[in-house]
């Protein structure tokens, strides 16, 4: 049994062995670079020399190329057989002993997904990475939050950055059918994604914010716009008063459709928050705005709002898209009204950041038709439903008349009689 007295002593003699061991292991490091450089250039001067055609040096390269692939093909031969071991139920403790490397988290979602690892596995792994991580970290900015958030708030950078991945990869295809982002990748990542934020390893707000950030730079720009993004998506080709894409075209409207499926899921959430409320709604009602303008430019007539919904409902490609928007901006008035009523401030559309002009107003004075000529998602309790949202749009207006009003009940005489006064 060692002594109490000398427990500081002993401390204070390992770490200064630790420390001795890892001057030694850099300064090994350093040197191994050394000589890895110095060989490098030797073997380059060789094959120069003898003109690229000479037996000595180019058996040096091609063996050192050997060797190098040979290396990366065994790597990758113990990841996939990890990955394999990860999927089909391997134990974690076992897993845990050697799990990969990897330089990028993105390659790590796109192994996951392309195994098709269980969701809790799945999820084990991104944990393990993200701790295994820390100790590389260094920026004293993220040491100034707890290790918890820090971690939620790298799990929503990297989730909304692979969406953003998959978006373009998804856009730059050619025939989607036959893409494995679009057919395996993208399904089993929302899977991930949607248990990742109920398991609590997202931060919530930051990784909302990003996902209606990518909701405006993609899906809520004018046509002119998007022809000039190379990296947005292509406009849609409308025929007759159909509103089928055309297959030359960029995807847009299933890219669209697949990123509101997956950002629907979150609508009970947003609505908890009156900032993403307030940006959601906007959103919507910008986007829906913009069908009625590029109808009308496309027309060259003044288009009824009504017919044009049900039009698109009509569509079998644009009936989920406008329900879907509809139905996100009937929650937003049932769960968060305050989200919809107007305010006194304006703000440049073209001032940074965006977020500042989408909080001006209401989200309302985008929209493009009355609130009741929105189409209602066909089901049972409808014309409860529609008795509910009209309480709520009069709820919505008699507090935007207050606020005008600077919630004074006789705001209006007392503005007369100043104005007499002065």
């Amino acid at each position: 049994m060692p002594r109490l007295d000398r427990l500081d002593d002993t401390m204070l003699r390992g770490a200064q062995l630790v420390m001795q061991i890892m001057a030694k292991k850099m300064e090994l490091n350093a040197n191994l670079d050394k000589e890895r450089k110095r060989a490098g250039s030797v073997i380059a001067k060789d094959s120069i020399g003898n003109g690229g055609t000479g037996m000595g040096g180019g058996q040096q390269v091609h063996f050192q190329q050997f060797s190098h692939n040979a290396e990366k093909a065994r790597k990758s031969k113990e990841r996939n057989d990890w990955f394999t071991d990860l999927a089909h139920g391997k134990p974690l403790a076992v897993l845990a002993r050697k799990p990969p490397f990897f330089r990028k988290k993105e390659d790590a979602l796109e192994y996951l997904c392309d195994y098709k690892v269980p969701v809790a596995r799945a999820l084990w792994f991104l944990k393990l990475i993200a701790v295994g991580g820390q100790g590389c970290s260094s920026n004293v900015n993220k040491q100034k939050k707890s290790t918890n958030d820090q971690l939620a708030s790298e799990f929503a950078s990297l989730f909304t950055k692979y969406v953003k991945l998959m978006l373009n990869q998804m856009s730059d295809s050619a025939k989607l059918e036959s893409n494995i982002v679009y057919t395996e990748r993208w399904p089993h990542f929302v899977y991930i994604c949607k248990h990742a934020y109920e398991d609590g390893m997202v931060e919530k707000q930051e990784f909302l914010m990003d996902l209606l950030d990518i909701f405006n730079d993609r899906f809520v720009q004018p046509i002119e716009n998007r022809q000039n993004d190379k990296s947005s998506v292509h406009p849609l080709v409308h025929h007759g008063s159909g509103l089928a894409s055309s297959s030359n075209e960029s995807h847009y409207v299933t890219l669209f459709r697949l990123f509101l499926l997956f950002i629907c899921q979150y609508t009970d959430q947003i609505t908890q928050n009156l900032v993403l409320s307030k940006r959601c709604a906007f959103l919507v009602c910008h986007r829906l705005e913009l069908y009625r303008d590029e109808a009308e430019e496309r027309e060259g007539r003044s288009v009824d709002c009504a017919e044009l919904f049900d039009d698109m409902q009509q569509c079998i490609h644009q009936r989920g898209i406008i329900l879907t928007l509809c139905g996100m901006l009937y929650a937003i008035l049932i769960d968060c009204p305050a989200a919809l009523i107007w305010n006194k401030y304006e703000v440049s559309p073209g001032r940074p950041p965006t977020m500042l002009h989408q909080l001006c107003g209401s989200p309302l004075d985008h929209l493009p038709c009355p609130f009741e000529s929105l189409p209602l998602p066909p089901g049972h309790g409808t014309e409860r439903l529609q008795e509910f949202v009209q309480l709520r749009l009069s709820e919505v207006r008699r507090r935007s008349r207050a606020c005008e009003n600077k919630w004074s009940l006789n705001y209006a005489q007392k503005k007369g009689f100043g104005s007499f006064i002065f």
